[in-house]
């Protein structure tokens, strides 16, 4: 797409998905395509600043490196979440690599074009079933950490979160035992380093689809009592999502 003399470019298939998420906002009824295609420039030049920006030497460089800057889970990883823990809603995702129609994101001002709802730590959900894969920032996890046990605090029903953060160790990130220790996490796997993996961040402008995680991954399940009743987490469900994460397809 093309935005006075800058060109910036997508493959077919994630340009149409935004084509499908900006109609389903209602703004796609009345405007134009070169309207849409000037807020997808918009998009994909944020997320390219975005990728730019990342320094090295910090613990994130070596997944910026291995397309981990925005990172998803896999499909078979997300139709799981959808079937057996009831998730509809993602918490850290980005237009590109949305799964549901419902996510947060970093970037309200281009994204909201697309279906955003918005940052995360300004949702204020009473119910409902959510995933998390955060950025992988110590600062953002515990932020995340610490508003999600206040909405679990003040939930109307029935409220779940699926979390999914690197396993940093030296020094230990603070959010594993902000996670471990509060009273609504009922289950919590360690998913070991080279035996799962992502979803790159670049997957609408690069071939390459999956890479091996080069660290280990803390899956947590925080449920309220009401939750906890009403989409009941078994040992097994948590083996499965350790299995949809394998690397052996």
């Amino acid at each position: 797409v093309t935005f006075k003399d800058s060109t910036m470019s997508l493959n077919v298939v994630h340009y149409n998905k935004l084509k499908k998420l900006y109609e389903s906002t209602g703004l796609g009824a009345s405007d134009d395509n070169n309207l849409f295609n000037s807020r997808v420039w918009c998009l994909l030049k944020r997320y390219k600043m975005l990728r730019s920006s990342m320094g090295s030497g910090s613990k994130m460089s070596l997944q910026s490196e291995n397309f981990g800057l925005h990172a998803a889970l896999p499909r078979k990883v997300f139709e799981l979440l959808h079937r057996v823990f009831r998730v509809t809603f993602e918490c850290f995702a980005s237009p590109f690599n949305c799964y549901f129609r419902q996510y947060c994101s970093a970037f309200p001002d281009t994204d909201c074009y697309f279906g955003s709802r918005g940052s995360f730590f300004e949702l204020q959900p009473k119910t409902g079933s959510f995933q998390a894969n955060p950025p992988f920032s110590e600062e953002i996890m515990l932020a995340m950490a610490n508003h999600m046990i206040a909405l679990l605090d003040h939930a109307l029903g029935p409220l779940m979160f699926v979390i999914f953060i690197p396993d940093w160790r030296e020094p230990l990130t603070p959010a594993i035992p902000a996670l471990q220790n509060t009273p609504y996490c009922t289950h919590n796997i360690l998913l070991e380093s080279g035996n799962h993996q992502y979803i790159t961040g670049n997957q609408h402008i690069h071939s390459l689809t999956h890479y091996n995680a080069v660290h280990g991954t803390q899956v947590f399940v925080l449920q309220n009592e009401a939750a906890a009743e009403e989409w009941p987490i078994s040992d097994e469900d948590m083996d499965r999502l350790r299995d949809a994460m394998s690397t052996n397809f």
